[in-house]
C-alpha cells in the first residue's frame, strides 16, 4: 500500500508515490483515457492496457515513452474518429 510509512514535505511524497504500483497503474490508466477518449474498462483493452504498463515500467516509468507508446498503439493509429475531429 502506498501509504504505509512515513514522509516529509511534498518531495517525500512525490517520492513514495513514484514507487508505488498504485500510482503507476493510475498514471498509464488515466493517460489511456485521455489519449484514446474513451474508458478502458467499457471497451475490450486489456491488451493495450497490458502494453501500456510494461513499456512504462521497461522505461523506468519515463512519461516521454509512456505517451510515444500510447501513439504506437493500435488502439491509438487505427481509433474511429467523430466528424468532428475529437476521438
Amino acid at each position: 500500500m502506498i501509504w504505509d510509512g512515513r514522509f516529509n514535505g511534498a518531495l517525500g511524497l512525490a517520492g513514495k508515490l513514484a514507487t508505488a504500483p498504485e500510482a503507476q497503474e493510475c498514471v498509464v490508466r488515466n493517460w489511456f483515457r485521455f489519449a484514446y477518449g474513451r474508458n478502458e474498462l467499457d471497451t475490450p483493452d486489456g491488451c493495450t492496457m497490458d502494453t501500456l504498463m510494461k513499456a512504462f515500467r521497461a522505461s523506468g516509468y519515463k512519461f516521454r515513452d509512456l505517451l510515444a507508446t500510447l501513439a504506437e498503439t493500435d488502439a491509438f493509429l487505427y481509433r474511429r474518429v467523430n466528424a468532428g475531429g475529437a476521438p
